[in-house]
């Protein structure tokens, strides 16, 4: 996965076609605004029912429902390529 720090009003874009820009920051939120054709389906993944294994969140979704009910302790070192010296290394 690749983590970007973006401030109010900077945006990323994803492919030719979708733009998604950080609207506003809260102390516990962040509102953002996607711009896509109507042909890309956007969809909140709390909405969608728990998906199938063929579905490209699948994983990502698992993942997160397990550390929701067994979070990692604080002090545990990363162990894959999502450390943050490799997240650094992709920002550019």
């Amino acid at each position: 996965m690749l983590v970007l720090t973006r401030k109010r009003l900077e945006t990323i874009q994803i492919g030719d076609d979708v733009l998604v820009k950080v609207i506003e920051t809260g102390r516990h939120s962040v509102k953002i605004g996607i711009q896509a054709p109507d042909h890309v389906r956007v969809v909140r993944s709390e909405l969608l029912p728990i998906p199938g294994p063929h579905y490209p969140l699948a994983a990502f979704l698992k993942e997160r429902r397990a550390n929701r009910a067994d979070p990692t302790p604080a002090n545990a070192k990363p162990t894959d390529e999502a450390s943050p010296s490799a997240i650094a290394g992709r920002e550019s």
